[in-house]
């Protein structure tokens, strides 16, 4: 097995309502992806998901709920649980903290991508400025809803 620091991470981050984003990107990565894939949903911290196992009827890859101290693999989706943070460290494995159910959403999305660029500097891509195409096809935006938007932006009254 490769090392973590050999392969890279791909974080995919949404909202609530975000399974249509988080099913189409997946649905256009083929076996032997080289990059391990983490995913995180805001959930609710006091209901049972079932995301792993929606995410994995779209895509050839195996998808399994995060565990407290595994390492994440290349070609392998790992899921956030609901009711805690994941973190992913610089040799790939994955700290799950627990988060309570007050503000902001759970789990948070800035911890994830914050543990992911200090652990993996060297690695580690932030969106550009302008809107860029990703090699899936697609722009990369950001959506949500409520005030949080990732890495403390702030969102523009209507």
């Amino acid at each position: 097995m490769r090392r973590a620091a050999e392969f890279p991470v791909v974080a995919l981050v949404s909202s609530t309502g975000g399974l249509d984003a988080l099913s189409r990107v997946l649905t256009r990565l083929s076996a032997g992806f080289p990059a391990a894939v983490v995913a995180l949903q805001h959930l609710d911290p006091e209901q049972h998901s079932h995301l792993p196992e929606l995410l994995a009827h779209k895509t050839i890859l195996p998808v399994c709920w995060a565990v407290d101290g595994q390492s994440v693999v290349p070609g392998t989706v790992v899921v956030a649980p609901p009711g805690r943070h994941m973190l992913v460290g610089g040799n790939g494995e994955v700290a799950l903290v627990l988060s309570g159910k007050t503000p902001p959403p759970r789990p948070s999305a800035d911890l994830l991508l914050s543990s992911l660029a200090g652990g993996r500097s060297g690695q580690a891509l932030r969106r550009p400025r302008a809107r860029p195409r990703s090699s899936l096809g697609g722009s990369v935006r950001n959506a949500g809803i409520g005030d949080r938007h990732p890495l403390g932006r702030s969102r523009r009254p209507h």
